[in-house]
């Protein structure tokens, strides 16, 4: 089977030594906060991410300046009804209302599988973890384990034949204590997440996302959907690995 390719950007560690800009001209998707990596590369993302729900000022601010920048944005739904001012959340973090660009495209979320995960922190099981993909069911994108693996499904479910990640490490650390909470081992800038993570927190997520990425590999593999794991070094090893720079020529 031969079609189109993309690559999917992860916010991992590896990110800080992998020569982004030799994806000029390629299908690209990044997440989150991958602008702090902005005054480092020039590649910017074909498509931009954001799939949680903001915490605060600095989150949305992150959202507003890939809009206002022109990015194409694929935005959670209930995060786009925050900017228009149909959904008012608690706290002082909200803009004023404005209207959507042509250019921001809300998308639907799984509610019953959001930000669910393999096991609670104290080892109980989480109700709220699925038995897999479930796009022929719902139709929508199920955010378990990570917004990551929204972009894989939306990727499959376009009709690309051929998904690369990158910068998908695994591995995660955590935090040694919560009066370290400005160094974040976990993502590609030390200021990343300023939010404290426990070692119990840590193994969860491991857990999880390999679990998230069997699940993307159960419900690809038969479609003749294949996925490659580009991310230099890392953990992850639910794919086949392929070089970077070999794939790019």
């Amino acid at each position: 089977m031969s079609g189109r390719r993309v690559f999917l950007v992860a916010n991992g560690p590896s990110l800080a030594h992998t020569p982004l800009d030799d994806l000029q001209g390629e299908e690209v998707w990044m997440m989150a906060r991958i602008h702090l990596l902005y005054n480092r590369i020039q590649i910017r993302p074909t498509r931009y991410w954001w799939s949680d729900h903001p915490q605060d000022k600095q989150n949305m601010s992150d959202i507003l300046w890939h809009i206002q920048e022109g990015y194409p944005c694929w935005i959670r739904r209930d995060v786009c009804e925050i900017i228009t001012g149909k959904y008012v959340p608690a706290g002082d973090w909200a803009p004023a209302p404005q209207p959507l660009p042509t250019w921001v495209h809300p998308w639907e979320y799984c509610i019953t599988h959001n930000a669910g995960f393999i096991r609670n922190e104290d080892g109980t099981p989480d109700p709220r973890r699925p038995d897999g993909w479930h796009l022929d069911e719902l139709g929508t994108l199920c955010k378990y384990g990570s917004g990551y693996n929204c972009m894989m499904q939306q990727a499959a479910l376009e009709g690309y034949t051929d998904i690369y990640l990158v910068g998908a490490d695994l591995g995660f650390k955590g935090r040694p204590s919560q009066d370290n909470d400005n160094l974040d081992l976990d993502h590609f800038d030390p200021k990343y997440n300023h939010r404290y993570a426990s070692l119990a927190r840590a193994a969860m997520d491991n857990d999880t996302q390999n679990e998230m990425f069997r699940h993307a590999l159960a419900w690809c593999a038969p479609r003749g959907i294949r996925i490659w794991n580009a991310t230099r070094g890392g953990h992850l090893e639910v794919f086949p690995r392929v070089d970077f720079g070999e794939v790019l020529g």
